[in-house]
C-alpha cells in the first residue's frame, strides 16, 4: 500500500548503517513511524527530507506492516531554529507536545497547523520563544479539550479573589482553596485575562496578542506547562536555564 502524507519530522534517529527511523506527525494519520532508507548516503535523495523539523510532501510505501520513505517533496525546511539554541529547544518542545496529543491514524489538521505556525514564528527575526510556547500551549490545551478554567475558581467557582493558579486542578483558584492546594502559584489579574485570551483567540491571531503578551510570557508559559504536565502522560520538563519561569 502506499499513501501520500504532508508531515513534519518529529524525530530521526539513526538505523543500521545507512538508514534513519522517522518519527512523522502527519496531517492526515497523526503520528507515523517510517524508515527512510539510504538516506544517509552522500547521493542519496532522501538526505535532505530525513532531517528533524522538515516539512514536506512525504510518498510513503507499506511493506510487511512497517511504513518506508519512497520520495519527499521538501515545503520547508524551518532553517532558521538551528541558529539559536533557546528557539531550537523551544521547537522541540513544542514538536513533543504534539506527539503527546497526535493519535496514531487520526487526521488532526488542528494541531498540524498549530505546529507549522509555531514553528515558521520561532523562525521569524527577533522571535520571543517565550511568548510563542506559551500562546502554543494554550491553543494545544485548547484542541486537546484540557483548557485551563479562568474565570471562576476550579474548586469552588468563586469568581472573586482568583490570584492563584493549579495546573493539576486544571485552572485558577481563589485564595480560600489555593491555602489547601500545594501546588497552587500566584498568578497576576493581566496574565490571567491573557491566557483567557489566547485560548480564544484563532491559530493565526498570534500576532495580535504578541505585544500584551510579551510583559508576562513567562508567567503564561510556566502556568500553562503545569496544565500540560497534568494531563500529558510524558511531561515537557522546566526549560530551567533557557526559558524564565515562575517561582
Amino acid at each position: 500500500m502506499q499513501q501520500t502524507v504532508f508531515a513534519v519530522v518529529a524525530r530521526a534517529v539513526n538505523y543500521r548503517d545507512h538508514d534513519r527511523i522517522l518519527t512523522l506527525i502527519t496531517r492526515e494519520r497523526g503520528t507515523i513511524t517510517a524508515t527512510a532508507r539510504g538516506c544517509r548516503k552522500p547521493q542519496s535523495k532522501l538526505m535532505s527530507c530525513a532531517q528533524p523539523f522538515v516539512y514536506g510532501e512525504y510518498e510513503l510505501a507499506e511493506v510487511k506492516g512497517r511504513w518506508y520513505v519512497r520520495s519527499c517533496q521538501i515545503r520547508e525546511i524551518f532553517y532558521n531554529l538551528r541558529l539559536d539554541p533557546m528557539v531550537l529547544t523551544a521547537a522541540g518542545h513544542a514538536t513533543q507536545a504534539v506527539r503527546e496529543f497526535a493519535n496514531p491514524e487520526e487526521e488532526n489538521a488542528k494541531l498540524f497547523t498549530l505546529l507549522l505556525r509555531t514553528l515558521a514564528r520561532l523562525c521569524e527575526e527577533k522571535a520571543d520563544p517565550i511568548s510563542i510556547l506559551a500562546f502554543f500551549l494554550a491553543k494545544l490545551l485548547d484542541f486537546a479539550g484540557f483548557c485551563p478554567e479562568m474565570q471562576a475558581c476550579v474548586c469552588c467557582g468563586a469568581e472573586e479573589n482568583l490570584g492563584w493558579f493549579d495546573g493539576e486542578s486544571g485552572g485558577v483558584v481563589c485564595r480560600d482553596c489555593a491555602r489547601h492546594l500545594p501546588t497552587a502559584k500566584p498568578i497576576s489579574p493581566t496574565c490571567r485575562q491573557l491566557i483567557g485570551r489566547m485560548v480564544q483567540t484563532p491559530t493565526a491571531g498570534y500576532e495580535a496578542l504578541a505585544a500584551q503578551l510579551s510583559p508576562v510570557a513567562g508567567e503564561a508559559y510556566a502556568h500553562l506547562l503545569s496544565s500540560y504536565a497534568a494531563t500529558a502522560a510524558k511531561p515537557l520538563p522546566h526549560l530551567h536555564s533557557v526559558l524564565p519561569q515562575v517561582t
